[in-house]
């Protein structure tokens, strides 16, 4: 059985709010009724929250303890077993799991469609983007559509940092490892030539799909790579580098956000 540790909140004395304090909740928020809420649920609501909410109030060093409340709760006769078995989590965060080109994807052409439509389907994750949209903040002299290229991008930035820790956390889950769903790799066109007495003629011809089982290490490296490539970028665009003789200052003025990332999030964890 799959469980959720509860979070216990000390409050001794209850404070009632007044009408005027019961209206001026948002109603919007997607994430509202959990008394109901299954483990696969909580996974999903902690992973859009981390991705969608600011970071002053969801720290990505956070991420994994929260997903971590989720555990197994054994016979004790299958304790001494329990390496035999996969972790949970395997299976709750796999529609979590995206790959680099999933991520390009999702930020590149899914997302701007909906914003460009002024809607999808209607799914979970696009509430959450709404609401999250309604409450971020731009002034108003600013382009809308350059300043909503400029949020995609951040919240890009995000999931490749999400997806790194979530990598991370299903290699080092207990137990036995669980591969991760076969991908159909379209195959591209090929060209044959069938030379004749007086011109070559040049027919396509279409080879077969392949079907690969991505590894975890390939997709993990992957996004590192990515986050390499954006800092490699990042570098360019600054200029050049600072000279030996300045690297004695403030190590923290020389951080960039994705070494903050791997030294204060993924290095502790």
């Amino acid at each position: 059985m799959v469980t959720v540790s509860p979070l216990a909140l000390h409050t001794p004395t209850r404070v009632k709010w007044t009408a005027l304090q019961e209206k001026s909740i948002s109603r919007e928020y997607p994430f509202t009724d959990l008394a109901d809420e299954s483990p696969d649920q909580f996974v999903v609501r902690t992973y859009l929250q981390f991705l969608w909410l600011p970071e002053s109030i969801m720290p990505l060093t956070l991420l994994i303890p929260s997903i971590r409340r989720v555990s197994s709760s054994r016979h004790p006769s299958e304790l001494e077993h329990e390496n035999t078995h996969a972790h949970a989590l395997h299976t709750l965060i796999q529609p979590l799991l995206l790959s680099v080109r999933t991520s390009a994807s999702k930020y590149h052409t899914e997302l701007p469609q909906i914003l460009a439509d002024n809607g999808g389907a209607g799914e979970l994750e696009e509430t959450m983007m709404w609401f999250a949209l309604n409450y971020e903040k731009s002034s108003e002299d600013e382009d809308e559509e350059r300043w909503r290229n400029q949020w995609l991008e951040r919240l890009e930035r995000r999931e490749v940092q999400i997806q790194i820790l979530l990598y991370f956390l299903k290699l080092s889950l207990p137990g036995p490892q669980t591969p991760l769903p076969p991908v159909t790799i379209p195959a591209p066109a090929t060209t044959t030539s069938f030379p004749t007495s007086t011109s070559t003629h040049s027919r396509k011809r279409k080879s077969k799909p392949k079907i690969v089982i991505p590894s975890t290490t390939e997709r993990l490296e992957s996004f590192m790579d990515k986050l390499s490539t954006w800092q490699l970028l990042s570098s360019m665009d600054a200029g050049a580098p600072t000279s030996p003789g300045n690297r004695s200052g403030d190590r923290e003025l020389e951080r960039d956000w994705m070494q903050a990332f791997c030294e204060d999030v993924v290095e502790p964890q």
